[in-house]
């Protein structure tokens, strides 16, 4: 799942401290009715209908209008219909960045043992060869 600020490796997710979630579901839960999720949707489902139909409505009334939206109305189920795609590319992304969080957090263990860090948070900011302790020794 996705969330605000998961591209930032040094942050925790939500899936590591899960509990950081229990005040936004509490308030939310004060905040909105029982029946309020199926309602935003059912508007946020409806809006997009009416700006079709309304943009739909002003192209036939221009000349060779008709054909501007019979146009019109095929790009819009394209754009529809592809939309969502624009998101797999950042899902892999944010899915492989937290593979990287989980090797330096493992590698961090190591390093901290050894002396490498001089804190845990290191890892995430060191380059081999920069400042701290000693340097991260190749390979």
């Amino acid at each position: 799942m996705r969330c605000v600020g998961e591209i930032d490796i040094t942050r925790p997710r939500w899936s590591e401290r899960p509990a950081r979630l229990v005040p936004l579901i509490l308030s939310s839960g004060r905040t909105f009715g029982p029946s309020t999720a199926e309602r935003r949707f059912e508007q946020g489902r409806q809006r997009p209908l009416r700006t079709e139909q309304d943009v739909l409505s002003r192209l036939r009334a221009l000349p060779d209008g008709e054909r501007k939206t019979d146009e019109t109305k095929r790009m819009i189920g394209r754009v529809r219909a592809f939309t969502g795609y624009r998101e797999c590319p950042k899902y892999g992304i944010v899915c492989r960045y937290f593979l990287y969080k989980q090797g330096l957090l493992e590698e961090d263990g190591r390093l901290d043992r050894d002396g490498v860090l001089a804190e845990r948070e290191d890892v995430f900011h060191r380059l081999p060869g920069a400042g701290g302790r000693r340097p991260i020794a190749p390979g």
